[in-house]
């Protein structure tokens, strides 16, 4: 139950949620009780009330004509245990999948509706925008301006639909549930609640990649962030919003302008992180969270970490358990304005005030030293090799900067497994004449620093390092003079600290 400001209870009539990723329904069926504990608490008669949850605060929008079906139907059934009459008069449901249309029919469509008093600029936007309906989905963002012309554009529609010709009738048929899906996306909820579609961006296909590319820059490394901003934008100013999706937004760089939205433009009221195998049958990182759209400096939010309870059967005890017992050790009470005290503001809410302080008032390690990643070979088979599988006399050792570097090999720090302290420098790399080959086989000029041969001007000098994959914990190791290195091997140069006691430092607990 939400309550206004004034304590009334809010009249549910006014209230709306919308699922964009309406899938089988689950999420609609479940707003469906939540709604009607609201009706009958404000004594609507349990008669009146399927009919008004369906046909006023639910919607859902997917791609697929049979999961917006299954979800109709869903709800349907569910409507009909509180009102065995509800068949005899069915109810108008909010539920659709998104039709593409058909630009090329503009001449056509608009020579049938030239009657109805619809222009050809307004029929050309609306075809224009549902062109890839079906692939887009709801990322689709209606003009304002076209937004206002809706209402309008469905009258004369509906006009055509009613008295015109046998042609104006079946354009108008054909258009009209392309103004729906316009007014339901151009619409503004109380609620929105998705499990948004999951796919980095490697694998869209080109017209999904362009497409997030100009509307939701910095967003596009994954459907899931772009669903999440474009739901933002679904919400009302006052709205509230439920996600379920995988937990690495919270942490990893790529998802820097997502966390920082949330945290500046937004509150993380609530979030469940699961453990890995929080799902029978899956082992994949998710979290669940709510959001509440406006912004509240110092909002202090809850989080409950389920990383140490392994298995789907205890996910849900051990939430609920902690719902009921705050102080059970893995319920956190933290602000997310604190967030923005580490570096690339990850969701660290199981940090302490003394960690926080730490993090307020010490040193970066950017302040002392520089952190690199290193070259992209691109072909490690043809230019790499182990020292003892060529002549020694053909490296180049301890060499202390690239200019005067006349051998064919030059010691190359790779990685490799876990080892703390010193070690894993069994490869040697291609670097004669600074590396021409390896530049040749980009097409790249020598004097060129940046992906895939970046990182060269770290070469041969004294670093720290570690692995970028490893099964291990996190672990450094000391390289002297002389070493090139790695993509797969970030490294440390130091600048106002010894690198030795440095590594000590970052090897301890």
């Amino acid at each position: 139950m939400r309550i206004s400001e004034d304590g009334d209870t809010l009249n549910p009539e006014s209230i709306t949620v919308l699922d964009p990723a309406c899938g089988s329904g689950h999420i609609l069926v479940e707003a469906y009780d939540c709604l009607k504990a609201i009706y009958l608490e404000r004594g609507y008669r349990s008669r009146y009330i399927p009919r008004l949850i369906l046909e006023n605060n639910l919607y859902g929008i997917d791609i697929d004509t049979r999961a917006a079906q299954l979800a109709s139907f869903a709800l349907l059934m569910k409507a009909r245990e509180d009102d065995r009459r509800l068949f005899s008069n069915p109810p108008k449901l909010n539920i659709i999948a998104l039709q593409d249309s058909q630009p090329d029919r503009l001449e056509e469509l608009n020579q049938d509706l030239a009657s109805t008093g619809i222009t050809q600029a307004d029929l050309q936007e609306l075809l224009d925008l549902f062109e890839h309906a079906s692939t887009f989905g709801s990322l689709i963002q209606v003009p304002a301006t076209f937004s206002k012309k809706l209402p309008d554009l469905e009258i004369k529609l509906n006009t055509g639909l009613a008295s015109g010709d046998i042609f104006s009738q079946q354009s108008a048929q054909e258009l009209l549930p392309l103004v729906q899906q316009a007014k339901l996306l151009a619409k503004q909820y109380d609620a929105v609640i998705a499990n948004p579609p999951y796919m980095g961006n490697k694998y869209l296909n080109p017209n999904l990649k362009t497409y997030l590319k100009k509307n939701y820059l910095g967003y596009e490394k994954d459907l899931f962030s772009a669903f999440m901003i474009r739901n933002l934008h679904l919400t009302k100013d006052s709205g509230q919003l439920g996600f379920m999706s995988p937990f690495v937004w919270m942490f990893i760089s790529s998802y820097e302008s997502l966390r920082t939205y949330f945290i500046e433009q937004s509150i993380i009221t609530s979030l469940i992180q699961l453990e890995y195998s929080g799902f029978d049958g899956a082992t994949v990182p998710i979290c669940t969270f709510t959001l509440s759209k406006s912004h509240i400096s110092d909002f202090i939010g809850s989080y409950i970490r389920l990383s140490n309870f392994k298995g789907s059967e205890n996910q849900a005890p051990k939430t609920l358990e902690a719902i009921k017992d705050p102080s059970c050790g893995w319920f956190f009470n933290s602000k997310q304005d604190d967030f923005k005290k580490i570096p690339g503001s990850p969701i660290s809410y199981w940090v302490n005030d003394r960690t926080w302080d730490c993090f307020k008032k010490s040193q970066k390690i950017s302040d002392i030293a520089r952190i690199r990643e290193g070259i992209n070979t691109g072909d490690n088979e043809r230019f790499l090799r182990r020292w003892w599988e060529i002549a020694l006399e053909t490296i180049g050792f301890n060499y202390n900067c690239e200019d005067g570097f006349y051998y064919k090999w030059a010691p190359h720090n790779k990685g490799g497994s876990f080892r703390r302290w010193y070690g894993n420098q069994e490869y040697v790399m291609n670097w004669y004449a600074n590396g021409q080959e390896i530049h040749d086989y980009h097409n790249v000029p020598l004097d060129y620093n940046g992906a895939p041969v970046r990182g060269k001007a770290g070469f041969f000098k004294e670093s720290i390092s570690w692995s970028g994959i490893s099964s291990g914990s996190f672990a450094l190791r000391y390289y002297p003079n002389g070493f090139t290195y790695d993509s797969t091997a970030p490294s440390i140069f130091c600048r106002a600290i010894d690198p030795l006691a440095l590594s000590g430092f970052l090897n301890s607990e």
